[in-house]
This record gives structure tokens, sequence and C-alpha cells, in this order.
């Protein structure tokens, strides 16, 4: 049939949008930009955000670094508004203050730019650094596939002092504030000795093997099965002078840790030892009655690496390389001792958070249910 007029220009300019409509969508298809799965390695000072995981509302690691992955065209625009679009997963989700010389990330994101990682870093804070990004299955998940995480508390010793009588401490804090002559008091007689270090150590160790950790995090209860956690192995550091005060470094290497674990296990060690309860305090705060334990400082907690010996084993059989971050080592040794020690063993800082934890220590009365 023969269309004359008005009939064949309407036919005539929907073939044309049509076709370009066509040329517009294989144009896309051949400039878009295959994703693929990869884990991302990160170190970071944890001191100026609200922790790890993506939050819109506030600075986080992954805010920052999502960021910059977007900025680096290693994320798509129509994948940049959306954060969960690129199924972001960490291995370990730190808290608010807590720092990382390396944790993992996995993702999907475009990795064509042969030099991607320095292009990401190059839009990331002094405070946050990519070691390095690697090709993974596409089944890999950083979480799960993680079979332990080694982490450090760095202490200042003065802290497992007893206190002195009456709480005069206490009262110093509440009348002077944190003026130096309280910080004078708080560093008197703050080397630790050989008893008390060993009764620290001792409380510590209570800790290795299965427990129910339920007292040990938030909103948990006794009977959860999810509450339980094994403890590989705790390591204590002999005492150390840095910036003039005098330190142990405590290792945890676990499992799995929940939600302020770890800073719970060292306050209650720090009570254990200071107060001079009995060492096996520890194993009673396992047993199912309800006790508050209250969190040290953030401050002194890194993750120091997390481990996947048994999935790269899968990886390699797979024809990927293994996860390993032997081969930072060296720079990752100076980001620690420039973004994380020397803010971690601040002289002042120390002495003010600190301080405070003492006062709040030192103002309760703590185990009395036990």
């Amino acid at each position: 049939m023969q269309m004359k007029g008005r009939s064949y220009r309407w036919y005539k300019n929907v073939v044309i949008q049509t076709r370009l409509l066509n040329v517009a969508t294989n144009l896309s298809k051949v400039t878009r930009q295959p994703k693929h799965k990869v884990a991302l390695m990160i170190g970071y000072c944890g001191d100026n955000y609200h922790g790890m995981q993506y939050n819109a509302d506030v600075q986080t690691i992954e805010g920052a670094l999502f960021r910059a992955l977007c900025q680096a065209g290693a994320i798509s625009k129509a994948n940049s508004t959306n954060f969960n679009k690129n199924k972001f997963m960490r291995t370990t989700r730190t808290d608010k203050g807590v720092h990382a010389v390396c944790n993992l990330i996995s993702l999907k994101m475009i990795i064509e730019d042969p030099d991607i990682k320095e292009r990401v870093n190059s839009f990331l804070p002094a405070d946050i650094t990519l070691w390095n990004i690697q090709r993974v299955n596409k089944k890999f998940n950083c979480r799960t596939a993680c079979e332990s995480r080694l982490y450090e508390y760095a202490l200042p010793t003065f802290v497992l002092q007893n206190p002195p009588s009456q709480s005069i401490l206490s009262r110093m804090l509440q009348l002077f504030g944190h003026s130096p002559i309280v910080h004078q008091y708080s560093m008197q007689d703050s080397t630790l000795s050989s008893k008390k270090f060993c009764h620290f150590e001792k409380c510590l160790s209570m800790y290795t093997g299965t427990h129910n950790f339920h007292n040990f995090t938030s909103n948990k209860a006794s009977c959860a099965d999810n509450s339980y956690r094994y403890m590989k192995a705790i390591a204590v550091s002999q005492p150390y002078l840095k910036n003039n005060l005098e330190w142990i470094s405590i290792k945890f290497h676990g499992q799995s840790f929940m939600l302020h674990q770890i800073r719970k296990m060292v306050a209650l060690a720090t009570i254990v030892t200071r107060y001079d309860y009995p060492c096996d305090t520890a194993l009673k705060c396992f047993e199912n009655k309800k006790t508050y334990i209250p969190n040290a400082p953030s401050m002194g907690l890194t993750l120091l690496s997390p481990m996947f010996s048994s999935y790269n084993r899968k990886l390699t059989s797979l024809g990927y390389n293994a996860i390993t971050h032997e081969l930072h080592q060296t720079k990752m040794k100076i980001f620690k001792n420039n973004f994380i020690d020397n803010r971690t063993h601040d002289h002042s800082k120390s002495l003010q958070e600190y301080s405070r934890f003492l006062t709040f220590l030192d103002s309760h009365s703590w185990l009395t249910e036990l």
C-alpha cells in the first residue's frame, strides 16, 4: 500500500528515530566497559571516620573509597549513584576510630586501565591507601572466605596499676579536668611490675579456645548460637617505651569477632589486673548470667590482617593469584608507623583518653554480680 502526504512523513520519521535508537543502543554496548570481580587490599587510619561500613550520612572508609573509585573511572557513572549496585563486601567491619594495616573488600569494578591502582590512590585521602587490586572468581565472598583475623591492641601500662586509695585520681580529674597535674599523677609508678604483667597475661590466656562471648558485645543473648567465638591465640609483648610512656602490645588471633568484642576483652583484663581479681574471673563471664563489661578506648585497636590460607588453595586451583600481603610488607610498615602507631601512641591524646577511661573504671564497682 502506497502512503502519501502526512502519513508518509510520519512513517519516515518513525523509521529514522528507530534506526537512531538502534545505533545508540549498539554504540552503548560497544563502549560499555566490562566489570570484573576483584579483591581490594586497603589500609587506613580510623581517626577521622565513623567506622568502615558505608553510610551516606557520615564519613566512612567505604564512602571515601567509593568516591575515589568513581572518580578514577573504576565504577561507571550509571553505578556511581548507588553503592549497593557494585556488590561491596568487606572482610571485617571496623568500628569508629579503629585502624587497619590491611583489610580486604570484594566488589565488581572496571579494571581495564593498567594504572587503575595509582589512579584510585590519587583520589584517596592520605590516611587511606590501596595496596593491591586483584582478580578473583565470581563467587568469591571475602567475609566468608576469610578463615581468621589478626588484631593488635596497644595499651599504656599505667592503666594496669592499682588505683589510688579512695579513688583519689577520680576526684582529682573531677576537680582539675585533664590538666598536666593530673596527667603527671596518672603516670606515677607507671613501670609495670613483673607480677602485674603475669597477672594480666594469665587473664588474657583465659580467652583462648571456644567460648560464649555474649557478655563481650551488645544485645546478644546467652543462648544465641552466634555468640560463640574461637580464639586461636593471644600474645602479649614485653613492655616498651614510646613517647615517654610505657606500653604493651596484645595480639588477638581469632576466627571472627563480634562488635566491640576485643575492646571489652581488654577492658575486663584491665579490671581484673587493676583491682586484683582472680584470673579465672574471665571464665565466669562466659556463663549465661548477664554481666556488664565496658569498652576500652578504640584508639588502641588495629586490624593487622585477614587470613585466607584455605581459600587461597581454591583460588590458585582456578588460575587466580593467592591473596597475600607479603609483597606490600615494607610499605605497610611505613604506613603503620606514620599513620597508625604515631597517633595511637600520641602522648597527650593517650593520657587524655586513658585517664578518662580510668576515671570511669575507678568511679564504679565491677563484677559484683559474679
